[in-house]
């Protein structure tokens, strides 16, 4: 391609000299050649994670802090959290998922009113039961 005018990286042509595949009717090589000049990168840079960064979303991921409320500590936005930061979300995640697990077991281990509340969370959430079943059918429920 040739030069743009008012390109500071290219010298100014002035009149004597079109940039290359220009044409004095227009067309498809003058509007491609156009475009070339007028568009240059825009928007944002493009994010780049550094180390800290990855470590500050895991510990903060395992701290329960939201996704929402990581991306505003980074000063991105959520896509580019997801994206980028994808396994450290979900190391945090899982390690506030052991630790809140790892904490039913030691309530549901007592025997009190909380170890059977306890109990009976972790049976709801994770095996379906419900207090609330169908009793069986058959001549025993009778």
């Amino acid at each position: 391609m040739g030069a743009c005018r008012g390109d500071p990286d290219q010298p100014d042509a002035g009149n004597e000299r079109q940039p290359e595949g220009y044409t004095a009717r227009g067309g498809a090589a003058n509007t491609v050649d156009f475009f070339s000049c007028v568009m240059k990168k825009r928007g944002r840079p493009a994010h780049k994670p550094s180390d800290i960064d990855r470590r500050a979303v895991e510990a903060l991921a395992g701290m329960a802090v939201s996704q929402a409320e990581i991306a505003t500590v980074l000063a991105i936005t959520l896509p580019t959290l997801r994206k980028h930061y994808r396994a450290e979300l979900d190391r945090g995640a899982a390690l506030v998922e052991a630790e809140l697990v790892r904490n039913l077991i030691r309530l549901a281990g007592g025997s009190d009113g909380v170890a059977l509340r306890a109990i009976m969370f972790s049976l709801q959430c994770r095996f379906g039961w419900s207090p609330f079943a169908p009793r069986p059918n058959g001549p025993a429920a009778a």
